[in-house]
């Protein structure tokens, strides 16, 4: 049986994160029966911001953090239930000096080639996520991997090259990531799939808890999953889409709730609005009838992932101008989604990222 170790943002806060971790380790242990345990590398300024919230007195500061870290302690269950994790890492010197015995290493998927995003957690640019640490002969594979902008920086992509040869197979989850890595003359990659499409969609209900198909009824028709801070204007001209749909400008927001609530939302929901490429996956998984926003201005970078995936399932259509929200809705509020031609075009590319993984993992080095 191979032995598997995970590279990937399962420590994050965030619903699509731990369920991208979720679902590759499924596929790779219950349908390719290999040994998997996620690596948890963690380091301890991931869990600042929590710490902090006690500290700071400013009324908006603390309200939010003090629900990210109501957040993380749901999310925190589903991790310590779900997740095969290894013992806690908080460096990637640790990860270097332990002589970590996997087989193959997998790093991906979400956006951990981000620089940004991979800066954080040691405060310094960190290559644990490029796999710099293992056997030397152990197989290396990028799944699905994610760098969250157009142009990588180039002190960033010099340092990561290196790593980033060393790999036997590398799949990425949006276009501008073959792009990246062209420029550096490395033409091995190939588009895969997120995690999330690897497994079925009875899978997720099963993580559904009967306190929600019990109890819970959704009484508002909308439900809203809009990540990251967003200005007045966008704030405002959501509620106005909302009032659009349903008459009324109230609506469910699920950024805060356990795992079993994101889901059961998103999969009982008349309409669903959001800006999360998570959260696009899940209502495709569903068949939930579901509106997309793009980021703007500097994070317009992060939105690759979902013209990517909304391209393969031919439903670009579903993107709001959120400028001219009233235009946008009014022209596909009736359009009815042929859900079983998107199952087909999403099993096709599920099928091709299947495949990729038992190519990488058979592979003889």
């Amino acid at each position: 049986m191979k032995k598997i170790g995970i590279m990937t943002f399962h420590w994050a806060a965030n619903h699509g994160a731990i369920l991208q971790a979720y679902a590759l380790q499924t596929y790779l242990s219950k349908e390719l029966l290999c040994d998997v345990k996620i690596i948890n590398y963690c380091p301890k300024k991931y869990e600042k911001k929590f710490v902090n919230c006690v500290k700071i007195f400013h009324p908006k500061i603390t309200l939010r953090n003090i629900k990210e870290l109501k957040k993380e302690n749901k999310l925190k269950n589903f991790r310590n239930d779900y997740l095969c994790l290894t013992k806690r890492y908080y460096s990637q010197n640790e990860l270097i000096n332990e002589k970590l015995d996997f087989d193959i290493l997998i790093c991906g998927s979400d956006q951990i080639w981000n620089p940004y995003f991979t800066s954080l957690g040691e405060g310094k640019p960190t290559y644990a996520y490029y796999l710099n640490f293992g056997k030397e002969n152990c197989k290396r594979i990028a799944y699905s991997v994610s760098f969250g902008c157009h142009d990588y920086p180039k002190h960033i992509i010099s340092s990561a090259k290196k790593y980033i040869e060393r790999f036997d197979y590398i799949g990425v989850r949006e276009s501008t990531g073959i792009s990246i890595l062209d420029k550096e003359g490395i033409t091995n990659a190939i588009k895969t799939a997120d995690p999330t499409l690897l497994i079925k969609c009875n899978d997720y209900e099963k993580l559904i808890t009967n306190e929600h198909t019990n109890n819970e009824r959704l009484d508002k028709e909308v439900i809203c999953y809009i990540l990251r801070k967003q200005n007045r204007k966008i704030k405002h001209n959501i509620r106005m889409m909302v009032k659009i749909l349903s008459g009324s400008k109230k609506f469910k927001s699920i950024e805060n709730t356990s795992m079993s609530e994101w889901l059961y939302s998103i999969k009982n929901a008349k309409y669903f609005i959001t800006n999360s490429f998570h959260g696009v996956m899940m209502s495709l998984i569903f068949h939930t009838n579901f509106y997309v926003i793009l980021e703007q201005g500097g994070r317009s970078g992060m939105n690759d992932r979902i013209l990517t995936i909304l391209k393969v399932a031919g439903l670009t259509h579903r993107i709001i101008d959120i400028n001219d929200y009233q235009n946008s809705i009014e022209q596909i509020f009736d359009t009815n989604i042929d859900w079983e031609e998107v199952d087909k075009n999403l099993e096709n590319f599920s099928c091709i990222s299947k495949q990729f993984l038992k190519n990488a993992l058979s592979f003889e080095k």
